[in-house]
């Protein structure tokens, strides 16, 4: 993990460990609502660079009644790139996960399945509507993840070699 201080502003905000695990926790909490046995760490690899990449997250968001799969097909735009911003955001979704372990927020076994705990989130109200977003692609992300409930489909689906 980088100093803190070193890293830029926009840096600080946008990719804020804190912010980036409510999104992993929101989307975990998703995922395990629909398939009990937790979501596969290889997708929470995919959370942050859906969310945060603005094109993607404001179709997402507009399109959150239609299945994942099909967004995809609809708009090619989504996998354009995203092996790129995988590799770029790999740095802050291991650092959203170190603190969700820190916090006790989640478990992962030994099977490589995240599981989440249940831990009192006080009201997000003063998150703007661009945050709230975000979130809201994270839990679609999520409950998507789990219907497909196969981790390869999903990875070639989006253009990446699982």
């Amino acid at each position: 993990m980088n100093n803190w201080q070193n890293r830029p502003v926009e840096v600080r905000n946008l990719f804020n460990p804190a912010f980036c695990a409510l999104n992993l926790y929101c989307a975990i909490k998703d995922y395990e609502g629909i398939n009990k046995e937790g979501m596969p760490f290889s997708l929470s690899l995919l959370i942050l660079p859906l969310c945060f990449h603005e094109s993607t997250s404001s179709y997402l968001f507009a399109k959150n009644r239609t299945y994942f799969l099909k967004n995809i097909t609809n708009n090619p735009l989504i996998i354009s790139g995203l092996d790129r911003r995988v590799r770029d955001l790999n740095l802050f979704t291991i650092e959203g996960i170190k603190f969700l372990l820190h916090i006790n927020a989640i478990n992962i076994d030994q099977e490589g399945k995240i599981r989440a705990n249940r831990i009192k989130l006080k009201r997000m109200e003063f998150f703007g509507q661009s945050h709230q977003k975000i979130i809201k692609v994270a839990s679609y992300l999520g409950k998507q993840f789990a219907k497909v409930n196969d981790r390869s489909t999903i990875y070639i689906s989006l253009g990446i070699k699982p």
